[in-house]
């Protein structure tokens, strides 16, 4: 019932974050702008869903299961093989939206324009897989404090990242 609560709040505070920047982001982008962040984000949504789709509850279970066991070093080991695979994948999403964005806002959007809001979100992906892996351990060990403190982070960036998307088309 704790890790319910504390997951019950963080949901709360993302959803009262995600409803303060989206209105004011739209008007500081413009609808033009708006547009571009919206696609760049798909484009990182689909990563993302790739990268972290069931990925951290399986870990999550993995762990518990040595946790219950009293097999410590099997948990360990777990982790650090998760960690590793977690960010193999998310350096090869990264690299994709940071190496790709033109032709992944190109095909895929249709709006060529949208390539720099792409690569300003690929760092994204990497951190939230390192980050994903950090979370299905501790979920593994019963603590759900840290995926409440991930997903506020994850707002948090949203925000970021829709700040920096700003500049880039303002700039332009």
């Amino acid at each position: 019932m704790h890790g319910a609560a504390i997951l019950t709040v963080g949901v709360i505070i993302m959803k009262i974050l995600g409803f303060f920047y989206k209105i004011p982001l739209g008007n500081i982008l413009g609808d033009e702008g708006y547009s571009m962040f919206m696609g760049a984000y798909s484009i990182y949504y689909i990563f993302f869903t790739l990268a972290t789709a069931g990925l951290p509850v399986a870990l999550s279970r993995l762990v518990a299961e040595a946790d219950a066991n009293g097999r410590a070093k099997q948990e360990e080991k777990t982790f650090r093989v998760a960690l590793v695979t977690f960010s193999l994948l998310g350096l090869v999403f990264a690299s994709i939206m940071f190496f790709f964005p033109d032709w992944l806002a190109a095909v895929y959007l249709e709006n060529p324009d949208a390539g720099p809001s792409i690569r300003a979100m690929a760092p994204a992906i990497l951190l939230v897989c390192i980050v994903s892996a950090y979370r299905g351990y501790c979920q593994g060990n019963g603590n759900m404090l840290p995926t409440t403190v991930d997903e506020v982070l994850e707002v948090l960036f949203k925000v970021v990242a829709g700040l920096v998307i700003a500049v880039l088309v303002l700039r332009s």
